[in-house]
């Protein structure tokens, strides 16, 4: 049935849009044989256990061709795909020009180029290697995008693997010639190991609440009921910040609602409220006995539109596909397997949120409540997916993204320091005054947000009387920090004091000097050569010298940026308040001319920026390095 579907499906999709309904018999067949009547698992009396299955997840590719398509062909004598293009038709076999393959097998990408001749060559056209097949072994290359190579005669079809292409020619041809020996994806699954593990074992890391999962599988399987509605939910509160929660739960009912069991925990890692909701499906799938029915309810539309993609390709995914999910691949791989090897039949609706339901009112309650509980936690494990052969990894951390938005997100995150670097350096970080530059218009009666008595230049940002706490607070977390940062390093006896840390008087003043380096420069980003020195009488090598300027420049930046932060909620609230939003500031934009103020540093102790003259005369990233003054050579 799976595979008939497949061909359906291919050829109501082919690039003519010819759509073709499936047959009556086809739907007749479905309601005898499956459990619903509705999906491809297969009833009990009509498997037979002698049976050799599975495609591993493969789909078959179109059976639709048509002249001039790039098609693949699998020559049984030599045992291996060949490429080509269709040039004539018969009535059982095609006709093709030969195309030679010239990437590797397992490249995303396929080249291929013509071929001038070689021993499949059936010689009926001079000057071209000319193939014969049956239509039975023909099939149609599908490619995200083709580009000709016209002065090579050649062409390169992207996103075609040749490796994944094989595997499902070869899946397909011999199942075509043994088919008894084929059956529906649904019912067999390939196992490396016939003992396999427990899904909770296998799938479960050490957890707080890993002993409360066997309890609840057990004690659903002690009711003898196959039959069951759940209501799910997840919470998310104090998102941002570092005592973050995620809870999520689960309730099941029989059919005359009458309830079994509760199950909440918590999760860590990729906080969202999606995944707090897939997280509650998750576990509802692992208690649930197997073969069973599950009717469940979830306010999340994000999880419901998922699962029912899913549910249209069988829950069987290539590797390919499961990293190209956007968020959660890891957690919907999980749930896939579980449905396919538990033979759950598993139907999502949506409740609407906080909606006049008393049983889905019932499990937001008590996921809300378990935000008190800290006894709570499921750790997933990521080392028992056979057909994953890698999971990618940053930090340590499972990637559970689309690994191209992941790199996306790593490229943008990076330009964004760097952005804040720059602007820390030359002072333009977007103040009130730098503002008004372009929306004058709008701000040119605007004062600090904070103390809204001054104009917000870049020196009034640390010099805002309102904020001398907080900026006190700044420099000495920055001091205490460098205490026990060069302490971690030093040996007990060499140990250093606070006070050694503030006799480096001129750094620590909260003031704009002509003569001195000052804490202003160190958020700017420029070094002292006094504590470079400073550092180099405390640690023995210039790796831990380097290590620490490094991390000391990264420390005050990250206090500085949360400072700055604080400053922008701040301004964004009183913009809310006066109804200026995005596209005011747009109507606003350059509408009216702001006079620059030129201002001309005179500050000598610039003069020697040893890290700008080594960009200037050796190349190299300024914003990378540390901006070291010698200010015993300013005259």
């Amino acid at each position: 049935m799976v595979e008939y579907k497949n061909k359906i499906f291919a050829l109501s999709n082919n690039r003519n849009s010819n759509v073709v309904n499936t047959p009556n018999i086809y739907k007749k067949i479905q309601s005898l044989v499956t459990t619903n009547g509705k999906n491809y698992n297969v009833k009990e009396e009509y498997i037979d256990n002698n049976v050799v299955t599975n495609l591993g997840g493969y789909e078959f590719l179109p059976i639709n061709i048509h002249i001039n398509n790039i098609i693949t062909s699998f020559n049984m004598f030599h045992f291996e795909n060949i490429y080509g293009k269709i040039i004539e038709e018969k009535p059982f076999t095609y006709i093709f020009e030969h195309f030679k393959r010239i990437s590797d097998t397992s490249e995303i990408n396929l080249f291929i180029k013509v071929c001038n001749g070689c021993e499949y060559n059936i010689g009926q056209i001079e000057g071209k290697c000319i193939i014969e097949s049956m239509k039975t072994e023909i099939y149609e290359v599908r490619y995200k995008r083709l580009i000709k190579w016209k002065g090579y005669k050649a062409y390169l079809l992207k996103e075609a693997q040749h490796n994944y292409m094989e595997n499902i020619i070869r899946y397909d041809q011999f199942f075509k010639r043994n088919p008894l020996y084929y059956s529906s994806y649904d019912n067999y699954q390939l196992r490396f190991d016939e003992n396999s593990l427990d899904f909770i074992e296998k799938y479960i890391d050490l957890s707080l609440d890993k002993q409360k999962l066997f309890d609840s599988r057990k004690i659903l399987y002690d009711s003898n009921i196959k039959d069951f509605v759940c209501y799910t939910d997840g919470s998310i509160i104090d998102i941002t910040k570092e005592y973050v929660s995620a809870t999520f739960g689960t309730t099941f009912y029989n059919l005359s609602l009458q309830k079994i069991l509760e199950l909440i925990s918590s999760y860590n890692n990729w906080i969202s409220s999606t995944r707090a909701e897939i997280f509650a499906l998750l576990i509802t799938l692992l208690i649930a006995p197997s073969n069973s029915n599950l009717t469940v309810y979830t306010d999340s539309a994000s999880v419901i539109s998922n699962f029912e993609k899913f549910k249209f390709y069988n829950f069987t995914l290539v590797t390919r596909q499961i990293f190209k999910i956007s968020n959660n691949n890891i957690l919907w791989k999980i749930i896939m397997d579980i449905i396919k090897e538990n033979n759950l039949s598993v139907n999502i609706f949506k409740v609407n949120a906080h909606a006049d339901d008393s049983l889905n009112n019932y499990v937001d309650n008590i996921v809300s409540l378990a935000h008190n509980d800290q006894n709570l936690g499921i750790n997933l494990n990521y080392n028992n997916f056979y057909d994953l052969p890698w999971i990618p990894k940053w930090n340590g951390i499972v990637i559970e993204k689309s690994l191209r938005k992941l790199i996306t997100l790593t490229t943008n995150t990076k330009n964004l320091e760097r952005r804040r670097k720059i602007q820390l350096m030359i002072e333009e970080l977007p103040c009130i005054e730098q503002i008004k530059r372009t929306l004058f218009s709008l701000y040119k009666e605007r004062f600090c947000p904070m103390c809204e008595e001054d104009e917000e230049d870049f020196n009034h940002i640390w010099f805002c009387e309102e904020r001398r706490e907080d900026m006190d607070d700044l420099i000495s977390g920055v001091q205490n920090w460098l205490l026990l940062e060069i302490n971690k390093i030093l040996d007990p006896i060499n140990h250093i004091t606070l006070e050694h840390i503030k006799n480096l008087n001129d750094i620590w003043k909260l003031e704009v000097s002509e003569d001195h380096i000052t804490f202003i420069d160190l958020i700017k980003g420029f070094f002292p050569c006094s504590l470079i020195n400073f550092f180099k009488q405390l640690l023995s090598t210039k790796s831990k010298v380097e290590i620490l300027s490094y991390n000391f420049r990264n420390e005050i930046l990250d206090k500085s940026m949360i400072f700055w932060k604080v400053r922008c909620n701040k301004l964004n609230e009183i913009d809310r308040g006066l109804g200026i939003d995005k596209n005011v500031k747009k109507q606003h934009f350059g509408k009216e001319q702001f006079i620059d103020k030129t201002r001309k540093s005179k500050n000598k102790k610039y003069f020697n920026l040893q890290s700008l003259q080594s960009h200037i005369y050796f190349g190299g990233n300024t914003i990378d390095y540390y901006n070291i003054v010698d200010y015993g050579s300013v005259s």
